[in-house]
Formats: structure tokens, C-alpha cells, sequence
């Protein structure tokens, strides 16, 4: 194998590195597809009617155990955005950082 060979691959594996690695993002700067409204996941016309009003149900006793977690000092895994900053994964965590005030949240992209 010849050595501009063996930098491409060396490069391509640093990108592809670097891509995974956790940053911190402000969370005004996130976009996602709907609202989110955290509603009691026990109770389907809470589910029902925020759904039919165009908006995303979030199971809210997992929000609140995450917020309660942030709010006492622990952490939470980064939400996983694309390029264009479109909230792909992590959604309940999103939302327990924004009941929180926390404005820099962790990320990767994916």
C-alpha cells in the first residue's frame, strides 16, 4: 500500500472520529420536526389529541426523572443531530434539557 494510500484512510478515520465525538451545541440552535409536549403516556387521549393537534407526545415521568437527574448534577448521553442541526435521536432528552434551563447541551452528529 502506498503512503497517499494509507493518509486517506487515515484521514477518513480521523473524520469519521472526530464526527462521533461529543460537542456541546446551544439548544436554540437544535431544530426538530414538531413540537414536543410531554403528556401522562398512561393516559391515550392525552396521547391522542396531542398527536391529532400536530405535535410529538413525550412520555412526561421520563422527561421529569431526566430532568430531576440534570437538576441534582448528573448527566445525560448527547442528543444526535444531522448537518443540518435536525434533532434525529434523543428527543426526551432534548426536552429535559430545555425544562431545565440548560442552554449548551451535549451532541454528536450522526
Amino acid at each position: 500500500m502506498d503512503n497517499n494510500k494509507i493518509r486517506k484512510i487515515i484521514k477518513t478515520t480521523l473524520n469519521e472520529w472526530l464526527n462521533e465525538q461529543e460537542q456541546y451545541i446551544n439548544i436554540g440552535d437544535i431544530k426538530t420536526e414538531k413540537e414536543m409536549i410531554p403528556v401522562d403516556t398512561k393516559n391515550a387521549n392525552d396521547i391522542i389529541s396531542t398527536s391529532r393537534s400536530g405535535k410529538m407526545p413525550l412520555d412526561k415521568l421520563r422527561v421529569m426523572t431526566m430532568v430531576d437527574k440534570l437538576n441534582n448534577g448528573g448527566t445525560l448521553p448527547p442528543v444526535k443531530i444531522n448537518d443540518d442541526n435536525m434533532l434525529i435521536d434523543g428527543h426526551h432528552r432534548y426536552m429535559a434539557y430545555k425544562l431545565s434551563n440548560i442552554s449548551e447541551i451535549p451532541f454528536v452528529r450522526g
